[in-house]
């Protein structure tokens, strides 16, 4: 199994983020594994270096704007 450099995982990883926001399946088709990308994601995500669905504040308050929803 080849191991990576933080710096390629790194490169992967902003794939993933904007400018750029490719899929990892299109990360996947230019780098490798789609299993890897996934994976890389992942770890990202729990040292909080890339954001989770809804971390969108502005969205999710226009959401609740435009379905009449008061939060609690």
């Amino acid at each position: 199994m080849p191991r990576y450099s933080e710096e390629r995982r790194a490169a992967v990883v902003a794939k993933l983020l904007p400018p750029q926001n490719l899929s990892p399946h299109a990360v996947a088709e230019q780098k490798g594994s789609l299993a890897t990308v996934y994976k890389w994601r992942t770890e990202a995500r729990a040292k909080g270096a890339v954001p989770t669905r809804c971390q969108c504040p502005g969205r999710r308050a226009v959401v609740l704007e435009g379905s009449l929803v008061v939060p609690r």
